[in-house]
């Protein structure tokens, strides 16, 4: 681990390509001034677990390109005050995070990143980009709903201007990641989490709902209680007697042994021609709904 000190100076922009320079030639880069803050890099994996829903628009003069990256170009002047949510009403739980913009390009006028809980109070602090790093470190004592914004203000003008959002857990830079990107791990959770991005760029969701048992020579529904659906992207069930196990729908070898199941945008449904009372299950869902929900971030 490196520490980088700075006095009244914005950090130097972090990716991926030149992190390890920036460990390597510190005391150059800051001139070994005395510190009165300091921003430390680990030599971590990044971890972004801001999930970003502006989509490619031009709105009030500029042109905003949304990359493969998740980065945001910029090009035109703003004819008003522009303000961009990267999320709402997203859940963040206790802990420390850090919140800041990677840039490149021109940048003429006011453009600053925010967060706002609930009742619209400033978390941290305002973002200022100034074609450089600019970095909000901030502790939630509980669970907080925020909304996390751009906003380019009247008369600005931008040139190839891209920002790259990143928020992570804890006080580290570890430098730009795509959304998720070095996630590995999988949880399974009977809350609602954002785990992704679905193909139209909306926060993709997954939630297991406890079915409990099958049913006995019937259909059973059970409801899964998600405002909002709009696309089922995956299902996956998994039954069990404690004893064997298959994946559902399940295919005997005879017709009257098959297991259906399927979802509507209030319950799940299983159908068993025989009596499978004896199994119970639990059913995992991916989808994209209407609007933007309250659900944290798998972690």
């Amino acid at each position: 681990m490196k520490k980088i000190t700075f006095v009244n100076k914005q950090a130097p922009a972090l990716n991926s390509t030149n992190l390890n320079q920036l460990q390597n030639n510190i005391e150059e880069v800051f001139n070994g001034e005395e510190a009165m803050g300091s921003i430390v890099v680990d030599d971590i994996a990044c971890k972004n677990i801001l999930p970003n829903n502006i989509q490619s628009q031009t709105i009030n003069g500029v042109t905003i390109i949304r990359g493969e990256d998740g980065s945001l170009t910029f090009n035109g002047t703003a004819t008003a005050y522009t303000k961009l949510e990267i999320v709402s009403n997203f859940k963040l739980g206790s802990g420390t995070y850090t919140f800041y913009f990677s840039e490149e390009g021109t940048l003429s006028g006011n453009c600053f990143g925010a967060i706002r809980d609930e009742n619209s109070k400033v978390i941290g602090k305002d973002l200022q980009i100034h074609n450089s790093i600019s970095i909000n470190s901030f502790s939630l004592t509980e669970t907080k709903q925020l909304t996390i914004n751009i906003t380019l203000g009247t008369n600005t003008t931008v040139t190839n201007f891209k920002i790259y959002p990143m928020l992570e857990k804890g006080s580290t830079i570890t430098g730009y990641a795509k959304y998720k990107e070095f996630e590995n791990k999988e949880v399974y959770s009977v809350d609602e989490k954002i785990i992704g991005t679905w193909v139209d760029g909306s926060p993709l969701y997954k939630k297991t709902i406890d079915f409990g048992i099958l049913p006995n020579a019937t259909s059973k529904k059970v409801a899964h209680n998600i405002s909002g659906l709009r696309r089922i992207a995956k299902m996956e069930a998994i039954a069990t007697n404690g004893d064997n196990f298959f994946p559902l729908p399940f295919l005997g070898t005879e017709t009257n042994l098959n297991i259906t199941i399927y979802g509507n945008k209030t319950n799940i449904l299983i159908t068993a021609p025989i009596d499978r009372s004896s199994y119970s299950a639990y059913v995992t869902l991916y989808y994209v709904k209407t609007t933007t929900s309250t659900a944290s971030v798998e972690e």
